[in-house]
Parts: C-alpha cells; sequence; structure tokens
C-alpha cells in the first residue's frame, strides 16, 4: 500500500508525461523515446496496462476510432504514436517482441479490459505466452533470463551491434578484451534434425547448453538458441544435445532460424 499523497504525485507525473507524449507526438528521437518510456513505467507501473498484439494494420484502420492509423504510418522501430481505439487512449509501440509487423498497446490499467475487448472485436486473435515465445524464438531474439543473463556478456550473445565500444561505461572494457580475444563461446541458433523437442537447459556435446527451445509448427522440427563452443558456433555445424537422456541431433543454423516471406 501507498500513502494517498504518493499516489496523486506519481499520477500527476504520468499525467504529465502523456501530456508531454501527446505535445511530441511522432517527433521524438530513439534516444528520447529510450529515455521517456521507463520513465512513464516507473512513475507508477500500478496505473499502466499493456497488451501485447500482433495484428495488421487493418485493425486500426475501421470502427470508430477517432484517429485512425495504420502499422505502416509507425513502420519504423521502436517508434510510437499516440491514437484512441474506441475512445480507449492508447500509446502504439512499434517494440513488439514477437518479429511480425505487430506492435504493443500501452494503456490505463483500468481501460485495458474494453482495449482488449475491442481489439479483438477487430478481428485480433488472442494468443498465450507460448505462442509469442515460438515467434520470437523463430527469430531469434533472446529472452532476458534465459539467452542472456547477468552471468552472459553481450559478445557472447551476438548483441555487440548495441554496444559503444569505443565510450566508458560499466563493463566496457571487459566487453573490449572479449572481443579482441575472441568469445569462447557464442549463442548460436540450431534446427533440430532428429525429431526432439529441446529445453531449456538441456546440455549439448562438447561444453554447451540450451538456453531456449521449442517446437517450430511452420518448420515442424525443434528448434532453439543455447551456447556452444565458438568453434561449433558455424553454420551447418552439427551438435548432439541430451533430450532427456537420450542424444538428439542439431544443426547450427543462421539467425534468423524462420522468417516469412513478404506480403
Amino acid at each position: 500500500m501507498t500513502d494517498g499523497s504518493r499516489d496523486i504525485s506519481e499520477a500527476h507525473e504520468v499525467q504529465h508525461l502523456i501530456e508531454y507524449l501527446h505535445d511530441k507526438y511522432q517527433t521524438f528521437t530513439d534516444g528520447e523515446l529510450a529515455t521517456y518510456i521507463p520513465e512513464l513505467a516507473k512513475a507508477n507501473p500500478n496505473h499502466f496496462g499493456i497488451s501485447l498484439v500482433t495484428a495488421e494494420g487493418r485493425i486500426f484502420e475501421t470502427g470508430d476510432c477517432q484517429q485512425p492509423f495504420t502499422i505502416q504510418s509507425i513502420s519504423k522501430p521502436f517508434t510510437f504514436a499516440m491514437g484512441e481505439i474506441d475512445g480507449v487512449e492508447v500509446m502504439v509501440d512499434r517494440t513488439g517482441y514477437t518479429g511480425e509487423d505487430g506492435c504493443e498497446l500501452l494503456c490505463m490499467t483500468e481501460d485495458a479490459v474494453a482495449l482488449w475487448d475491442a481489439v479483438v472485436e477487430r478481428g485480433a486473435k488472442p494468443s498465450g505466452l507460448g505462442a509469442r515465445d515460438t515467434l520470437r524464438l523463430e527469430v531469434c531474439y533472446p529472452l532476458h533470463g534465459n539467452d542472456i543473463t547477468p552471468e552472459t556478456d553481450a559478445i557472447s550473445a551476438g548483441l555487440g551491434w548495441v554496444c559503444a565500444l569505443d565510450k566508458d561505461f560499466t563493463g566496457a572494457e571487459e566487453l573490449r578484451r572479449i572481443k579482441e580475444e575472441g568469445p569462447q563461446r557464442k549463442l548460436a541458433a540450431f534446427v533440430m534434425t532428429d525429431k526432439a523437442i529441446p529445453r531449456h537447459g538441456m546440455p549439448i556435446e562438447g561444453g554447451g547448453e540450451v538456453t531456449s527451445g521449442t517446437h517450430s509448427p511452420m518448420l515442424d522440427a525443434g528448434i532453439g538458441l543455447g551456447y556452444v563452443p565458438a568453434a561449433a558456433a558455424s553454420p551447418d555445424s552439427e551438435i548432439t544435445i541430451d533430450v532427456r537422456g537420450k542424444p538428439r541431433r542439431a544443426k547450427i543454423v543462421k539467425k534468423p532460424i524462420y522468417k516469412r516471406e513478404e506480403r
């Protein structure tokens, strides 16, 4: 529980930030967006509900939207637009975690149910976290707590491109060393050649480990990510995974594991 004065203060800060975003609309730079979105969340997360929607732009072009917009109008990744869906104020973010042409809808908690009903009525098909996990794994989006953790590093995880190693920050020296010497292991994508579904924590022969795994309905095969010795991380390399006590073969593939044809 929080005292009333704190609730009022935080609510006021949230409202101030929302008004600021309205004024800015779509003129944020990537850096500004990265700064203000976390501030919205930190002000008071209880004021917000987040719905992850994977849907085509037509969902937002029909009905009683006071300010119609399409996904194409905010097609640049890590941008957003403000609008309304059936009277519910929403921030539409292109920061989705599925690898599809979708978006995230950010709204006040008390509006979340109405927003959900409105989006479903427009044709969106509800799906659970399992479906989201399959989609993000097919395009090799790393999951924090699985593929990247406080014990892993960005170079080994293939995320060196987001590190400004020419600048100083906590851990920069160590990352520079790993990049210069080359990582001992790498986060690699693989597809099972034997019939099996890999899961988090399964050992990979030679000193590796599966960090994420599932069945891909698009490939009709088991897929996953895992850390393997750097020498075994090249595409077409064969690896063996201990799947519940049985050795099962897989092949390292180039990321993404699956990419749908453009429509």
